[in-house]
C-alpha cells in the first residue's frame, strides 16, 4: 500500500472491511490476554462476510460526522515476522496477512495490517488469552465480538460460499512469444547434432609469448572451442520449453509456484540463464568470465531424474502468465512425461499436473574435433 491508497481509506467508515486504531497493539512482553486481541482482531475480518481485502490502520485516529480521519501516527510498529508467528501457531491453518508500514510524511508513519479473502473458516487451536478453542469470531459492521461467534449452520454457509471463491490454475505449453495457448502435450522434431566431449577438444591457442600490440597469452580465451561447441549444441539439439499458467477460477491466485519433475537419461535441460546463444571471443578480459554469469538456476537433477520449479508470484483471475522459459534437448525419439504440482494461497489443496514433450530425431550429424575447429575458424 502507498500514502496515495492509504489517503482513499481515510475517507471511509470503519466496517467489515476497515478498522481504526489510535495506539498500536500492545505486543512485546504483552500477557496471552493482551496479545490475544490482535489475534482476534485478524480473525475477524478473516471470517468476515466481504467482497474486497480488509485492513486495519494503526496510528488513526477516528473522527465523526462523515470527517476525514486523522493520522497520529505509529512509532513502535511490529515486525511482520514476528506478528506472523504469533497469529500462525494458534489458529487451525495459517491465515494470509501482512504488516506493512506506510510512511504519510516526515513524522507520521500508520502501520498497515492487510487481510486478503480466502477460505474459511479460522479459529484457534486452543484457548489463548481471551479466545475459546474452536470458536469461530466473526467482524459484523464495526466490531468482533467474542460473545457473538458463527454458529454450525453460518459455518457451513462460509464454507459454501468459499468453494466459489477460490483460484482455480492449470498449466499448458505455450509459443514462445506466450501469445497461443498448445495444450499439454507438443512434439517436436530433430536432426541431432553429436558434438565431440569437451576433454577430447584441444586449448584455443594463438602461440607463443606475446603478439599484435604486447597482448599476453595469458588473455587467449583457451575455452574458445568447447564454448563453440556448447553454443552449437544450444543452438542444435535444443528446443523451447515455454509454460504458461492459467487462472480459471474467479478470485486472485497469490504466490504461485510449479513443481515438476520427470525421469530420462537422454534428456537435458537449462533454464534461460544457462542458455548461451552468443558465439565466443578468443580473447578474454583479465579478471572476468569470457561468457556471461549465469542466473541462479530453477532447473536441478539428480542422475536421471530432473527437477524443475517456476514461479508465477500472482496472477488476477481469468489471466494467464508465461512462466520462465527453459531449453530442453533429447538424444533419441521418446515421450518425456512432466509432472508435478502447482501451489497458491488460494487453492484448498496443490493441483496435479501432466504435460507430455514428444521427441522425434530424425537422423544424426556427427562433428568430429577437426570440423568444429575448422568451424569456429571461419566464423572467428
Amino acid at each position: 500500500m502507498n500514502a496515495e491508497q492509504l489517503e482513499q481509506l481515510l475517507y471511509e467508515d470503519e466496517s467489515a472491511f476497515l478498522d481504526f486504531k489510535v495506539m498500536q497493539y500492545k505486543f512485546a512482553k504483552a500477557s496471552d490476554d493482551e496479545k490475544s486481541e490482535i489475534i482476534k482482531d485478524i480473525l475477524g475480518f478473516a471470517n468476515a462476510w466481504r467482497r474486497t481485502d480488509a485492513y486495519i490502520l494503526i496510528g488513526v485516529r477516528q473522527e465523526k460526522d462523515g470527517a476525514k480521519h486523522t493520522v497520529v501516527g505509529c512509532d513502535n510498529h511490529i515486525a511482520d515476522h514476528c506478528l506472523q508467528q504469533l497469529v500462525n501457531s494458534k489458529v487451525n491453518r495459517p491465515i494470509v496477512f501482512s504488516y506493512e508500514i506506510v510512511k504519510v510524511d516526515e513524522e507520521h508513519s500508520v502501520g498497515v495490517i492487510k487481510i486478503p479473502r480466502q477460505q474459511r473458516p479460522f479459529y484457534v487451536n486452543k484457548d489463548f488469552g481471551r479466545l475459546a478453542n474452536n470458536k469461530v469470531y466473526v467482524r459484523r459492521s464495526s466490531s468482533t465480538s467474542l460473545d457473538d461467534p458463527a454458529d454450525l449452520e453460518e459455518i457451513e454457509k462460509m464454507r459454501q460460499a468459499d468453494s466459489f471463491n477460490l483460484a482455480s490454475l492449470s498449466v499448458e505449453f505455450c509459443d514462445e512469444k506466450g501469445s497461443k495457448l498448445l495444450g499439454n502435450k507438443i512434439k517436436h522434431s530433430i536432426k541431432y547434432l553429436n558434438l565431440p566431449s569437451s576433454n577430447k577438444i584441444p586449448d584455443y591457442r594463438l602461440g607463443s609469448g606475446t603478439f599484435g600490440f604486447g597482448v599476453s597469452l595469458e588473455r587467449v580465451n583457451r575455452d574458445c572451442y568447447r564454448e563453440y561447441a556448447k553454443v552449437l549444441d544450444y543452438l542444435s539439439n535444443y528446443k523451447p520449453l515455454q509454460l504458461a499458467v492459467i487462472n480459471t477460477g474467479n478470485v486472485y491466485a497469490e504466490d504461485i509456484c510449479l513443481e515438476l519433475k520427470c525421469r530420462s537419461k537422454n534428456i537435458r535441460i537449462v533454464d534461460e540463464g544457462d542458455y548461451q546463444t552468443k558465439w565466443p571471443e578468443t580473447m578474454c578480459v583479465l579478471g572476468m568470465n569470457n561468457m556471461p554469469r549465469f542466473n541462479e538456476s530453477c532447473v536441478s537433477n539428480s542422475g536421471d531424474e530432473w527437477s524443475i520449479v517456476l514461479k508465477a508470484l500472482n496472477l488476477q483471475a481469468g489471466r494467464q502468465n508465461i512462466l520462465n522459459i527453459l531449453h530442453i534437448s533429447c538424444s533419441e525419439s521418446e515421450t518425456v512425461r512432466l509432472e508435478g504440482k502447482i501451489y497458491s494461497k488460494n487453492l484448498r489443496e496443490p493441483i496435479g499436473v501432466k504435460l507430455d514433450l514428444e521427441f522425434v530425431v530424425e537422423g544424426y550429424c556427427e562433428v568430429t574435433v577437426e570440423k568444429l575447429i575448422e568451424f569456429a575458424k571461419s566464423n572467428d
